[in-house]
């Protein structure tokens, strides 16, 4: 299920690099807090994790401790506004926003999810339901490792992750299976209905993203490396657009990662958009959408968040669909197809599988709206390649693969 790490390791090369065209997405919000998880709050807040609770009112500005515990790992929220908090030793409610809590004499909660009005929680000792606010408990699945994270599809499925593995239970059923396996992590999950998922895997060399069209039951092969050796998670915007937060080996500090971020339309999976531009030089550790759709990024020099909403940061392309070229595999020649949201200067870059440059096609201004670019000068060795494209309003990559 997996894109060879040759392949992976020409995206870090040149994915990472800052673009002379590059606007910056990206600005400090606190550079004092280094979260491990988000929520969105019921009336607009966010909520961090970091061994203690915080909240934010103003979109991830500032954040404030709500309370006094210590060893928060997982939080949730109902419709009515109770919030959920499960420690190291605890699992407590609060209805007065954090002021005073209530030990529902749960122990060992690992993760923590709310669905159509029930709370589910995970422990040592397997999944639990409440529909009670935490007066009564059924036990519904016996782990054998750790469940870290507790999430339900579009249609109601639920997944349970443990490490590399996916565990999947149909709406209303108790019965879990492994429907994914893997031996890295899987560090983030994300849904779009009505049956398709995206997971973030976590690698020595070479993150993936691996996505299912049909609820879990296969995962596409291969999977899409985005040039990130820690993938750490993936949101999911209200147009569909999937963020992707990664750690991306600094060349100058091998020990060190740089913070990297792509998105991706539903639609057109090899077109890779990087917006990574503001963002420090510090390993990137999770992503959020703020209530009001700004990015929130939590990285080791603190709190980042995208200067806009993502429905409004510039678009290199009207659609998906709009970056392709044909014919790929190409023999001789290609041409490229594209369109532009705004004029302005555009290149085309061509290149191998170690990031070398192997040709420039195309250097020039262009007009807004669509266009076919013939590229020539391609390689004359059949293998991959990659097609990047730099415009002032962004950029995106392609790969291309020269036939034998």
């Amino acid at each position: 299920m997996r894109r060879s790490c040759f392949l992976v390791i020409a995206l870090i090369t040149f994915l990472a690099a800052q673009s002379t065209f590059a606007q910056n997405y990206w600005t400090e919000a606190n550079a004092n807090e280094h979260f491990t998880a988000f929520r969105n709050g019921r009336t607009g807040e966010m909520y961090g994790l970091n061994g203690r609770l915080y909240r934010s009112n103003d979109e991830g500005n500032s954040w404030s401790i709500i309370d006094t515990l210590a060893g928060e790992l997982s939080l949730a929220i109902d419709s009515g506004g109770a919030m959920y908090v499960g420690t190291v030793s605890k699992l407590l409610r609060s209805t007065d926003a954090g002021a005073s809590w209530t030990d529902l004499l749960f122990r060992g909660c690992t993760a923590l999810e709310i669905h159509e009005g029930s709370l589910y929680a995970a422990a040592d000792s397997g999944l639990y339901r409440t529909s009670d606010q935490g007066l009564n408990w059924t036990h519904l699945y016996t782990n054998v490792r750790p469940i870290t994270n507790v999430a339900f599809s579009k249609n109601g499925d639920i997944f349970l992750r443990q490490g590399g593995s996916l565990l999947r239970a149909h709406n209303g059923a108790t019965n879990f299976v492994e429907v994914y396996r893997n031996s890295n992590a899987i560090t983030g999950i994300a849904f779009i209905a009505p049956n398709d998922i995206y997971l973030t895997i976590a690698k020595d060399v070479g993150g993936n993203l691996d996505h299912s069209t049909n609820g879990g039951d296969s995962f596409d092969a291969p999977g899409i490396g985005l040039g990130s050796t820690q993938m750490n998670g993936v949101v999911i915007g209200d147009s569909n657009r999937l963020f992707v937060i990664g750690g991306v080996q600094d060349e100058q500090f091998p020990t060190r990662y740089t913070a990297g971020y792509a998105f991706i339309w539903k639609d057109a999976l090899s077109g890779i958009s990087d917006i990574s531009s503001g963002l420090p030089h510090a390993d990137a550790r999770v992503l959020a959408i703020t209530p009001r759709g700004r990015l929130l990024a939590s990285t080791d020099s603190g709190i980042y968040r995208s200067v806009r909403s993502v429905e409004d940061v510039p678009q290199l392309f009207a659609t998906g669909r709009m970056l392709s070229a044909y014919p790929n595999p190409f023999k001789s020649s290609a041409t490229l197809r594209l369109e532009l949201n705004l004029p302005g200067r555009a290149q085309i870059i061509i290149y191998d599988v170690l990031g070398r440059v192997v040709a420039r096609p195309f250097d020039g201004h262009l007009l807004s709206g669509e266009h076919e670019i013939a590229l020539h000068g391609l390689p004359t060795i059949s293998g991959h390649y990659f097609c990047r494209v730099l415009t002032t309003s962004g950029e995106a990559t392609l790969m291309l693969s020269r036939a034998q």
